[in-house]
């Protein structure tokens, strides 16, 4: 077994991951627009209880990596798991959708805090020729967890209640936080003394590098994209394909699966050949595929699509990381996935609502056409910029 020949701490931060993303996205998807809706919620408001958990990273991400580079990862692990743990059991009581949504601000603390350290975490285990495959691994594992998530929330919620579906998320995500509190403590280190001035230097030293940045500047680009289609493809295929509820989530479970198997493939590629090379050829093909996409107009062309779909965005989970590991010193591993991860979720944020500006004004086909260009535009930028990776034995 792959991820056992990785040694048992790392068998242990999957296992946590599988666990914590599980009970995530049981309390998530669908669950959160449908109680939302019965709370008398506006399309609206359903927006935005959906959105909360994604603005809170924004905020959050880069000064939990931060804190994790001082005070040790383990220990701000197990403050994310507790978010995970924790969470959940505030949503039945919730008497309005306001109260909905201040607890999905503080659930969003949960991938806010465990998301960049556990990548900084897989980081210092996990030598330079490994990274991409341990890391994509987890990501597969992290996603198994979600995809698992979602469908048995569906069934929950169609045989059980609200209520029961949270209560069992909590339970999952207790599971998730034993494993974390099962982490060795190699980490923890008496660095606390003067945490506001490391604080703001590892900050400043991360933004610094332009190397980090303009990569997450990248990134972000392709989630522009991705946000704008899983936003709009599912309106684009019944308007216009004109298919089936059924069918759209078919081409949604294909994309999902080629991209959870892609992931640990990917990243082991990037370990002998190198990610840049690689991340330029996903997002040159992302770009053209996404303004192909309103070419489209029929269910099996859509089926194909979600795999080729599923096949490029599988290079963001696994190899970007990665290479954001590669471009930062050991001791600012945190600080880095934490900048790399507060600009990722805002180009994933922006990304349906100017795509809903577009469609608005233009037509879904100039909508795919022109976020494809500008990943385009910021993909011969990126070809031009010389990167050098840090080399830390």
């Amino acid at each position: 077994m792959i991820i056992k020949s990785f040694g048992k701490e790392y068998l242990k931060i999957c296992g946590a991951g599988f666990f914590l993303y599980f009970s995530y996205a049981l309390s998530r998807s669908p669950i959160i627009p449908l109680y939302a809706e019965s709370l008398g919620a506006s399309s609206q408001m359903v927006g935005l209880a959906v959105a909360a958990s994604t603005i809170t990273g924004i905020f959050v991400k880069l000064p939990a990596g931060t804190i994790s580079d001082i005070i040790g990862r383990r220990t701000v692990l197990i403050i994310g798991a507790l978010f995970f743990a924790c969470a959940p059991f505030l949503y039945p009581v919730v008497s309005s959708v306001i109260i909905l949504i201040l607890i999905r601000l503080i659930h969003g603390n949960a991938t806010a805090i465990f998301g960049p350290t556990i990548s900084a975490s897989i980081s210092d285990i996990a030598d330079k020729n490994s990274r991409g495959i341990q890391l994509g691994l987890f990501s597969s594992v992290q996603g198994i967890g979600q995809t698992l998530g979602a469908l048995l929330g569906g069934f929950l919620i169609s045989y059980q209640s609200f209520g029961f579906t949270f209560l069992t998320s909590g339970f999952i995500g207790l599971a998730g936080l034993l494993l974390v509190l099962l982490l060795q403590k190699r980490d923890e280190k008496s660095e606390r003394r003067d945490l506001i001035k490391k604080f703001i230097i590892g900050i400043k030293e991360v933004a610094s590098n332009k190397n980090i940045v303009i990569t997450s500047l990248t990134v972000a680009s392709q989630m522009f994209v991705v946000g704008a289609y899983n936003a709009f493809l599912p309106l684009y295929a019944k308007d216009i394909v004109k298919i089936e509820a059924w069918q759209i989530g078919l081409v949604f479970g294909i994309q999902t699966t080629t991209t959870l198997l892609a992931r640990p493939l990917m990243g082991r590629f990037s370990d002998k050949t190198g990610r840049k090379p690689i991340i330029l050829t996903a997002l040159l093909f992302n770009s053209s595929l996404i303004a192909l996409l309103s070419l489209i107009k029929s269910f099996e062309l859509l089926l194909v699509f979600g795999v080729l779909w599923g096949l490029g965005t599988s290079v963001i989970s696994s190899v970007a990381v990665a290479f954001i590991t590669d471009l930062t010193k050991q001791k600012k591993f945190g600080a880095a996935h934490g900048t790399y991860g507060t600009i990722f979720d805002i180009g994933e944020a922006l990304g349906p609502i100017a795509a809903g500006f577009l469609v608005a004004a233009l037509s879904y086909n100039w909508m795919f056409i022109l976020v494809g260009l500008q990943l385009l535009l910021i993909t011969v930028l990126f070809s031009k910029y010389k990167i050098g990776v840090i080399n830390e034995d």
